[in-house]
């Protein structure tokens, strides 16, 4: 995919105004990273003219041609697919990481984010499936969209208090997540009742949850991402003397609470009746808030697919191939 086609398709909430990087001959160091130069004293990493691999530690001085920079910014798209790099290191002199810096490093295990960087641009670690643990240290203040989306190794998450801003979808897709932690003090989110989720005070709206999320009483509303991608699910399944129902409740679906009550009527309406030979009743599982689409509905094994009112769900619906309920 092209660099234009990868902002028209997967960057396409992208805040923010970029023209495709030019290929100049770009100032390197002895550790064979390249640089931006920014003003008389500040340089940022920026991408190389080949993709960059193994452990790499970022310095906080470089020296080009004899003149001595401080380097105070992961450029844009710097290690953007760089799929060989397995560690990075980011010194104290750097104060942003910037929009999709590091997506798609498909074999990033560990990242060092030090106590001087204060954003963590869009998509920053997007596709970063190997990571399995991150620090997002003190100084941060804001986590912009996408910023960790599809880190499916990631397993848990906290929030340091001085976070004022956290993105839509930024933990999308985390589905080994299993706590989520903002820190007490943050005058933005928390946690309470130890929820294993991210709630904005407030407007008790939960933003962010994990398969372990408690949704407690006093939250008022549900993000329409907070639960996509996150491996949650719910039903009475596990039981193998009863018949099996998969069920999909996609992001733009249908309300959990409602699902999960009508699945207890059914299920005792049903707990008489055979389907299958040797068995007797129905269990259901469910997987709550996954994006869906034609294909998936072919492919995936579903039998039952709750879907909003969207022109996938219409169309299908007109066209007779879904009920309308």
């Amino acid at each position: 995919m092209n660099y234009q086609n990868y902002l028209e398709v997967k960057d396409f909430k992208y805040e923010q105004t970029e023209e495709e990087p030019s290929e100049p001959e770009l100032p390197t160091d002895n550790s064979g990273l390249s640089y931006n130069i920014l003003n008389e004293t500040d340089v940022e990493v920026t991408g190389g003219t080949e993709k960059y691999t193994g452990d790499i530690v970022i310095p906080s001085q470089t020296s080009i041609d004899g003149k001595v920079y401080n380097v105070t910014k992961v450029r844009h798209y710097a290690f953007y697919e760089c799929t060989g790099l397995t560690s990075i290191t980011i010194p104290n002199s750097v104060t942003s990481i910037g929009d999709y810096a590091f997506d798609g490093c498909s074999g990033l295990s560990s990242v060092t984010i030090p106590n001087s960087v204060t954003i963590i641009g869009q998509g920053a670690f997007y596709d970063c499936a190997s990571l399995t643990s991150v620090t997002i240290p003190n100084s941060v203040t804001r986590i912009y969209a996408d910023a960790f989306k599809n880190c499916t190794s990631l397993t848990s998450v906290t929030i340091p208090n001085r976070v004022t801003f956290i993105g839509n979808r930024a933990f999308d897709g985390c589905s080994g997540l299993t706590t989520i932690k903002v820190e007490t003090g943050n005058s933005k989110y928390d946690s309470r009742n130890n929820c294993n989720a991210i709630i904005e005070t407030s407007t008790n709206t939960l933003i962010a949850g994990c398969k372990n999320t408690i949704i407690p009483s006093t939250v008022t509303s549900i993000g329409g991402s907070a639960f996509a991608g996150c491996g949650q699910t719910s039903g009475n399944g596990g039981d193998s003397t009863k018949t099996k129902i998969m069920v999909m409740n996609t992001g733009g679906g249908i309300g959990r609470v409602w699902l999960d009550e009508a699945i207890k009527r059914f299920s005792d309406l049903k707990k008489n009746e055979s389907y299958e030979d040797g068995k007797t009743g129905v269990e259901f599982e469910v997987e709550h808030n996954m994006a869906t689409g034609v294909g998936t509905m072919q492919t995936a094994g579903y039998n039952i697919y709750f879907d909003g009112a969207s022109p996938m769900a219409k169309a299908l619906a007109a066209d007779g191939r879904v009920l309308n309920i």
